[in-house]
């Protein structure tokens, strides 16, 4: 087991850009671990309903243009804008936005596994499961397996108008997807314009900040999942929500000694955030 995966968030041997977070189900986390694989779902399935639609906006009289060339450009972005696949994550917080004691070697707060929103939102209330990821490492294995896919840490801003498009960029992609209404030009385009892909994929709303999100696109027109294998070999630790039922936790204990993962318990008190490691004493003990 590696000694930074539980340290406390100031300690200097903690890189933040060492791990990523993933929060998730009891039922699901035991799926990810057996299988040991992750599915990348549609970008059509996020609860931000505004990452769901092209954000874009033409830099050009549009009344130049037939309106069937418009529709066409809208519904061809549409379809890669909702059926790219995507996974997401958290991340340690940047030294200089946790707030914390630095006396207190069992203080977590700032731990990308410490985040409350996340694990009200994404664990059930508290009660499921944060994996703890190797981040280099995963992201070899997704880029081997899906040579597309952009890999990136979420920026957050206030509401934008969209990005622009220039009339000759416009004309560029109507003519391609004109002769080829299926053609892959779409990820081609987001691997050449990091400008466009950062502002369409990897930017969301202020209100999103206290997720920290790094996630994986994978540009695709097809609908349906796609799967990530060889979870368990970049898996540093698992977390167990406060309020997990002590029944599976003792479930999650057996998974994570079959495939020699660390586990803990994480818990938020009122002065501090601490983890706990999984003893019988917590296994029988009243979980609310």
């Amino acid at each position: 087991m590696r000694k930074n995966v539980w340290c406390a968030w100031w300690k200097p041997e903690l890189d933040p850009d060492e791990y990523i977070y993933h929060y998730t189900s009891f039922e699901t986390a035991l799926k990810i671990i057996y299988s040991d694989q992750f599915r990348l779902s549609p970008l059509s399935n996020t609860n931000d309903t505004t990452e769901q639609k092209p954000r874009i906006k033409y830099d050009f009289s549009v009344k130049s243009k037939k309106k069937k060339d418009i529709d066409v450009f809208e519904k061809y972005w549409s379809q890669w804008t909702t059926h790219s696949k995507l996974l997401c994550f958290s991340r340690d917080l940047p030294k200089d936005d946790a707030v914390i004691n630095n006396g207190d070697i069992f203080d977590v707060a700032g731990r990308g596994f410490a985040l409350p929103r996340m694990w009200a939102q994404y664990a059930k209330n508290n009660s499921g499961v944060c994996f703890i990821i190797l981040k280099k490492p995963f992201v070899t294995e997704i880029q081997k397996a899906y040579p597309g896919a952009i890999c990136k840490d979420v920026t957050y801003s206030d509401w934008s108008n969209g990005f622009s498009i220039s009339e000759n960029l416009f004309e560029e992609l109507i003519t391609v997807i004109s002769h080829d209404y299926d053609s892959p030009y779409a990820q081609t385009f987001l691997q050449d314009n990091s400008d466009f892909a950062d502002y369409a994929y990897f930017s969301k709303l202020i209100d999103w900040k206290s997720e920290n999100e790094y996630r994986i696109l994978v540009p695709s027109s097809k609908e349906g999942y796609l799967y990530i294998e060889g979870v368990r070999n970049c898996l540093a630790g698992l977390v167990l929500g406060e309020s997990m039922d002590s029944s599976l936790i003792k479930t999650m204990r057996v998974a994570a000694t079959q495939f020699h993962i660390p586990i803990r318990r994480i818990v938020f008190g009122l002065r501090r955030c601490s983890i706990e490691n999984i003893t019988e004493d917590i296994e029988q003990s009243a979980i609310k």
